[in-house]
């Protein structure tokens, strides 16, 4: 960077024209800026969003070369976005399609898996690993996966697995895995972006401005479970339990299959007094997952 174009600058204020070029879509000016802040001591607060930023940058400019099937360019800038934050599951998961289209199947497969370890529950990446499957000659157990990607989150799927399943049944695999791959499409929206920074927020126990964030990117994409149990959880630490109760609520009806949700439910019924229910969302997590710590800390409080 230039360290002459932020000359008499405060921190701060080049992290806010960073934020402003990222805003207009700016991003090498964005990048410029956010690599000044990173350079130069600064609060951990302001480091740490500093640092998300500019791995969001990279990340647009990858997905920009996915989407021109510039697959080395591709590979390069989500390389750049996971030095700065590794265990991002989208950006993995963007890299092992830049990788696949350069035909590096292990390289793919490695990143499938590093996304899936920091996020088991990402449906994106299990409909990808379903594809992994599938096109290795593991059929069966790859539709599986993609059916358990659609039952974690339902609008994913469309009607597009239903004519995978036909298009497998026909015996066309090629068009089956084509069809696969069209759904587990991703890139990364601001959605995302606004759930991420909330992630960043609730770590720093700024709860007000972490359930802004995540407000934020429910108004975009309302049906990400994971995002409403974030949401409630913020809620729960703000002792606001019926607004977090309905949070979790809308988590498990997107996922019925959603054991922290439930579970968090319940601690939010016990410390509301509703015991009961407190006890039917505690028992629906330990079903789900009789290890569950938080499930099986809340029977033991309950008892």
């Amino acid at each position: 960077m230039s360290l002459g174009k932020w000359f008499g600058f405060d921190r701060n204020e080049v992290y806010e024209e960073g934020l402003s070029a990222y805003a207009r879509g700016a991003f090498e000016e964005a990048m410029d800026a956010f690599s000044g802040v990173l350079e130069h001591a600064a609060e951990p607060g302001v480091h740490r969003l500093a640092r998300f930023y500019l791995a969001e940058c990279h990340s647009k400019f990858g997905d920009a070369a996915l989407r021109g099937e510039r697959y080395e360019d591709a590979v390069a800038s989500f390389e750049a976005a996971l030095a700065l934050c590794p265990d991002y599951p989208d950006f993995n998961l963007s890299a092992a399609k830049a990788w696949r289209g350069l035909g590096l199947k292990d390289k793919e497969k490695s990143y499938v898996g590093r996304s899936l370890g920091s996020n088991p529950a990402f449906a994106h990446a299990i409909a990808f690993e379903g594809l992994i499957l599938y096109e290795d000659g593991m059929r069966e157990e790859g539709l599986r996966r993609v059916q358990e990607a659609c039952d974690i989150e339902p609008t994913l799927c469309a009607d597009r697995f239903a004519i995978a399943i036909q298009q497998d049944k026909a015996g066309d695999h090629t068009r089956a895995a084509q069809t696969i791959f069209a759904l587990s499409s991703f890139e990364s929206n601001d959605a995302n972006l606004h759930a991420r920074l909330g992630d960043i927020l609730a770590r720093d126990q700024l709860f007000e401005e972490a359930i802004r964030e995540y407000n934020t990117s429910l108004s975009i994409a309302p049906d990400y479970a994971d995002v409403h149990c974030k949401l409630g959880q913020c809620l729960l630490e703000m002792g606001q339990l019926e607004r977090a109760v309905v949070e979790f609520a809308r988590a498990t009806d997107l996922n019925g299959n959603y054991t922290e949700a439930y579970a968090l439910m319940g601690s939010a019924y016990r410390q509301h007094g509703l015991l009961t229910e407190a006890r039917g969302s505690v028992s629906r997590a330990l079903e789900l997952n009789p290890d569950h710590p938080l499930a099986v800390r809340e029977r033991q409080l309950l008892a």
